[in-house]
């Protein structure tokens, strides 16, 4: 079990730093691989190597979840906040952090994201994935998620499907949930029935753990748009005249409703996306191909080991120093560390490793300095209560040095980023995906349009 204790602000000046020379390969003449690893804390180190073969600089936090330290996501606020790592990471009192998933079309992260047994958006439906770590930290998962949200009318006796969860409005015959954390990116559309649910109950887990449930109670159902609604609560909407209307419609004030999701694996309150996995039961299973995405590039990636380490890995590119890893190659190495699974995280000029006292380990690829994203993955100093932080616990938190639009425009026009992403999904070299956002399809326009002629 995870025992709980502190990071001290002498957490550097504690540290054990060890400096080893390995050869690239066994019997191998030539430049040799230097590698320089500082114990931050128990249960979490930091490992520098400098590959000459790349040449490759490549930068590893180790995290024995069984230790004193806890793996978090983090997003900052509501859409469409963005922040840089560092900042997110301070306003949480991290000790250290990496940057996570991709953007979706609006701006929003583009997978599945969970924080403290909240749901906070289901995601895009592409051909990425998650990470999540289990409540007790003893289990960690890595693969595709199908994210499913269920809804009973108690006072009905009636059930149905949540199909969406601040992301996008309901298609035809669907129902989709919008929260605060949705802000100005994800909004119930004018067009709509909605039933606006005010919570009543505390999370439980459901049978096996494999879910968490509350229980909301039925405010108001209405097929006028109210946009104060949202605030302090769940909204479900469906297009009115449609046969999912007739269900919010059923709805009536103080109706109890009880609202589940889970991701399919037990324990699991806290999730982050990325895209694609890239090693798969100890298989290489990153795409080989010539796109601009899987070619080299800043890369950032979370894994785990045989034994339940978690690796968080970012590799500098774009320099002389570093040249950045294809996409394989990047598979392949982390397979080289002890990977049995991996996942791919946003990319190119977002790729950012932050540790306490150091700052910024890694050398981000921007003009601008480091890139401002929408959600990380931090390594907290002890045990997280799994509960939401105290309202208005943000609002000392640094800004972003560079402005969102900015940022946006970086991440449309980066290869390793989410313009490269883009451009592969609707090229077909991540492999077939089905129908993709009109989103996707316009930020891969504007990304081969920014290429250089």
């Amino acid at each position: 079990m995870k025992r709980a204790g502190s990071i001290g602000m002498g957490l550097l000046a504690a540290a054990l730093v060890a400096t080893s020379a390995l050869a690239p390969t066994a019997g191998a003449a030539g430049p040799r691989v230097t590698e320089t690893v500082t114990q931050l804390a128990p249960g979490l180190t930091y490992t520098k190597i400098t590959d000459p073969s790349g040449p490759f600089l490549v930068h590893v936090l180790t995290v024995d979840p069984s230790q004193p330290v806890t793996l978090d996501p983090h997003v900052p606020t509501r859409l469409p906040v963005s922040m840089r790592t560092s900042d997110q990471a301070a306003a949480r009192g991290a000790v250290a952090a990496v940057n996570g998933d991709f953007a979706g079309g609006l701006g929003q992260p583009a997978q599945a994201f969970a924080e403290d047994g909240k749901l906070r958006q289901t995601g895009l439906s592409m051909l990425g994935g998650s990470f999540a770590i289990s409540r007790d930290e003893l289990h960690e998962y890595i693969g595709p998620t199908t994210t499913t949200v269920d809804a009973i009318d108690v006072t009905k006796g009636s059930s149905f499907a949540i199909d969406r969860w601040n992301s996008d409005p309901a298609k035809a015959g669907e129902i989709a949930a919008f929260t605060k954390w949705g802000g100005a990116l994800q909004r119930p559309p004018t067009d709509t029935c909605s039933a606006r649910l005010l919570p009543v109950g505390k999370l439980t887990w459901t049978s096996g753990q494999m879910g968490l449930a509350r229980d909301y109670q039925v405010e108001s159902m209405t097929c006028r748009w109210d946009r104060s609604q949202v605030m302090n609560a769940v909204v479900l909407e469906a297009k009115r005249g449609s046969l999912t209307a007739g269900t919010i419609q059923k709805m009536a004030a103080g109706d109890v409703v009880t609202v589940t999701w889970s991701h399919g694996w037990p324990g699991v309150m806290d999730s982050i996306g990325g895209h694609p996995v890239i090693v798969n039961d100890g298989l290489n299973t990153a795409p080989n191909d010539n796109s601009y995405f899987c070619s080299r590039n800043p890369r950032t990636g979370i894994a785990y080991t045989a034994d339940g380490k978690v690796l968080l890995v970012v590799v500098d590119g774009r320099s002389t120093r570093s040249v950045g890893m294809r996409l394989r190659e990047f598979g392949n190495y982390l397979i080289g560390l002890g990977a049995v699974y991996a996942i791919n995280e946003d990319g190119g000029g977002s790729s950012t490793m932050w540790i306490k006292g150091l700052g910024v380990v890694n050398h981000p690829t921007d003009s601008t300095g480091e890139r401002p994203v929408r959600n990380t993955l931090l390594v907290l100093p002890g045990p997280d209560a799994g509960e939401p932080l105290p309202r208005g616990a943000y609002r000392s938190a640094p800004t972003p040095t560079v402005d969102a639009a900015t940022a946006w425009r970086l991440e449309m026009t980066d290869p390793g980023s989410t313009g490269g992403l883009a451009d592969a999904l609707v090229n077909g070299y991540l492999g077939r995906t089905g129908p993709l956002p009109a989103s996707y399809v316009r930020i891969a326009r504007a990304f081969r349009t920014s290429l250089p002629r």
